[in-house]
Formats: C-alpha cells, sequence, structure tokens
C-alpha cells in the first residue's frame, strides 16, 4: 500500500474497514477516505446496528474516517493517507466538545 493511493476492500462497510486498519496496522494519523456515497453506507450501518446517529469526527480504532473532502476517491475504493498533517484524534474530539452528530450537521446545512 502506498500513500494516497486509491484502494479496492471490496464491499465497503464498517467491519471491511475495520479489518483493512487491522491488517495494515494504521495508526493515529491515519485517515481513510471514502467517496461520499460509501460514506452515507457506513452512517445508514452505525444508525442500524447502535440506534443512534454516527458522531463527527468519526474513528475505527484511532484511524479517522471521513466522506473525501477533495472528492477524488471513487465509488467502492478508499484513499489511505498515512501520518497526514492533522491534529490527533484527541485534539479532533476537544475541539468538537459539542461532538456533532450526521443528523445535526445535516440540519445545519439545509
Amino acid at each position: 500500500m502506498k500513500n494516497g493511493e486509491l484502494v479496492s476492500i471490496g464491499e465497503i462497510n464498517m467491519y471491511t474497514i475495520r479489518d483493512y486498519i487491522i491488517e495494515n496496522r494504521l495508526g493515529e494519523y491515519s485517515t481513510i477516505n471514502l467517496h461520499f456515497n460509501d460514506f452515507d453506507k457506513i452512517v445508514l450501518e452505525y444508525r442500524r446496528i447502535n440506534g443512534t446517529s454516527l458522531k463527527i469526527p468519526y474513528f475505527i480504532f484511532d484511524t479517522l474516517v471521513q466522506s473525501d473532502p477533495m472528492k477524488m476517491v471513487s465509488n467502492n475504493k478508499i484513499r489511505v493517507v498515512i501520518n497526514d498533517n492533522r491534529l490527533s484524534k484527541n485534539q479532533l474530539l476537544e475541539n468538537n466538545n459539542d461532538e456533532d452528530d450526521i443528523d445535526t450537521i445535516y440540519d445545519n446545512y439545509k
């Protein structure tokens, strides 16, 4: 896996992303970017399993999982950024004290 390359991991869901993170030993300063349709699937899967909205920022273990801000990831692929230049998980969570959920963010966007 090269930093920033598009990778196919099969069906994209919380479990395949989790398995990818474990297999590739991704850490705190890694980010997985998803196509917005795939991220929407993750949001719906999270709601179905947990009965609540997904909190933003969303982490699986310590790896940030997000919709690709550059909109360059194709559907059914992921882009992994290793050692990206972002705040740590704790800093991101501290900056988001109100723990916005995806529904609140969407309602504010309308």
